[in-house]
């Protein structure tokens, strides 16, 4: 019974992984061929290194042309892991001391079933 459990958690969590956009934000996309260790390995100014777990490596993601990024409200600063990845959260206990789940002043590209509040301070 214990390894059929550990079986299916695999696959659930498998299946979670898989379901993870390379890049995490509808927003981003990869720059194919391009491996990194920080941001300026990218060669794209508003390129992030970041590590995926879609692919199991460090890869360059890049604001897709012509894509809405979210915005903090006006005198509050966007929670980011790099140029372009801000935190998307639903509720408050999802960012960081300091910072609040806000709606963000775009209407930002999303993945399905995704809000649009993002952790502002």
């Amino acid at each position: 019974m214990n390894s059929a459990l550990n079986l299916a958690y695999f696959f659930a969590v498998f299946n979670i992984i898989q379901a993870v956009p390379e890049c995490y934000h509808a927003w981003s996309e990869i720059i194919p061929g391009k491996d990194c260790k920080v941001a300026a390995d990218c060669g794209e100014v508003t390129a992030d290194c970041i590590f995926s777990v879609a692919t199991n490596s460090r890869i360059c993601c890049k604001p897709k042309n012509g894509a809405t990024l979210p915005t903090c409200p006006s005198g509050m600063q966007i929670l980011s892991v790099g140029k372009n990845s801000g935190i998307v959260c639903e509720s408050k206990d999802q960012c960081p001391d300091g910072f609040k789940c806000v709606e963000s002043t775009t209407n930002f590209d999303k993945l399905p079933g995704q809000g649009n509040k993002i952790c502002c301070k």
